[in-house]
């Protein structure tokens, strides 16, 4: 009584509801979704947090869309209590923002905004993996060599067909998350994920530039064969150039964007 509410053991419904789902952008992205996060090991609100982030992160919820308590509530089949508190701290963290008489939104990024998140996670992306090198195992390691030699490559390519990205934007996902999870660092992951909800790559950018994209398979299997090897300098100096990358593609898509205008 009194301290925090936490997901049982086997929750009905949880986090999907069989109730009817209003919202039509929210119950796409959670319907059928896979998400990396325990949330039964999570309070509700800490797990309503992952669950909103994570769909965010992987372009399930985009830039502007939409976020309503009471369908979320239900979608989620929780109570408002949660999910008030949620939206509260995402929008403290600014994944989400309140706009007046309008409600609460995934946050849209200004092109500084999405300049400077990037360098600040390709530093601390860099301190994560180079410390990971000391702690990952061989299962998380043969994990990233199933994503890189194999899933990543080939979600790309059926991406070309279907301009659907949000399978590889998962995985991708996954990749990133499983190399700075095995850190052994407390602060770092967590703040990485709320960064990486900050600047998720429209898709725009993956098809203005798709040669950048194309290469990004290839600096996947280089960043896990410096894994293997424990070479930290090696991992670090890889994995904060393929960021960078992604930073230079996503501002001159933006700047293509600004001229287009013109």
């Amino acid at each position: 009584m009194g301290g925090p509410e936490h997901v049982p053991h086997t929750p009905p419904g949880w986090p999907f509801s069989d109730r009817k789902r209003n919202n039509v952008h929210l119950s796409k992205a959670f319907k059928l979704a896979d998400f990396s996060h325990d949330v039964f090991a999570q309070t509700k609100t800490e797990a309503v947090s992952s669950i909103l982030r994570e769909a965010i992160i992987t372009g399930r919820l985009r830039p502007g869309d939409p976020i309503r308590q009471q369908d979320l509530a239900e979608i989620l089949n929780v109570s408002a209590t949660p999910v008030r508190e949620a939206l509260a701290k995402l929008n403290a963290l600014g994944t989400l923002q309140h706009l007046p008489h309008q409600g609460v939104q995934v946050a849209v990024p200004s092109r500084q905004a999405i300049d400077e998140i990037f360098r600040v996670r390709t530093m601390l992306e860099g301190m994560a993996i180079e410390e990971a090198v000391n702690f990952i195992d061989e299962e998380r390691l043969a994990y990233l060599d199933e994503l890189a030699e194999d899933q990543l490559p080939r979600l790309l390519e059926t991406a070309l067909d279907t301009k659907d990205l949000t399978p590889y934007r998962m995985a991708n996902y996954r990749f990133h998350r499983t190399i700075y999870s095995a850190s052994g660092m407390e602060i770092i992951p967590e703040l990485i994920d709320t960064l990486w909800a900050r600047s998720v790559v429209q898709d725009g950018v993956f098809f203005h530039d798709w040669d950048r994209i194309q290469s990004a398979p290839a600096e996947h299997v280089e960043i896990v064969d410096a894994l293997r090897k424990s070479d930290g300098k090696r991992a670090r100096s890889t994995l904060e150039q393929h960021v960078d990358k992604t930073r230079r593609a996503y501002l001159n898509y933006l700047d293509s964007l600004s001229v287009d205008d013109k």
